[in-house]
């Protein structure tokens, strides 16, 4: 009987961030055979519902992070802006535009009646 092997996928800094079997997908280099476990699908939980890998690989083994590093790490994310904020970016930065534009066009206008 064909039993699915396990493995995980880690990014650059060591973290976790990706599971499958070999039922669903083959792996590639670097990724990690995880033993003891079978079945076709991969059911680890791998991210918090705040979409954090929960996992890191240190000395070769699966550790889980600590919620002391999950908050450090999810309190020096950049906050996302608003829609208002957006908004208003948007609006500054087509603001601007007008008015090189306007500008500009005096200019022109300036240079078309001989500098007056």
């Amino acid at each position: 009987m064909y039993d699915p092997q396990w493995f995980i996928r880690t990014d650059a800094a060591g973290l976790v961030v990706r599971g499958f079997t070999t039922a669903f997908d083959q792996p590639q280099a670097g990724d990690i055979l995880v033993s003891g476990q079978s079945g076709r699908h991969f059911n680890i939980p791998l991210t918090n519902d705040r979409g954090q890998p929960l996992y890191r690989i240190t000395s070769g083994s699966m550790l889980a992070r600590s919620q002391a590093e999950l908050d450090e790490e999810w309190a020096a994310r950049p906050v996302p802006k608003t829609q208002d904020q957006l908004r208003i970016e948007e609006l500054e930065r087509q603001l601007a535009q007008q008015s090189a534009d306007q500008t500009a066009f005096m200019e022109f206008i300036l240079e078309s009646m001989g500098g007056r």
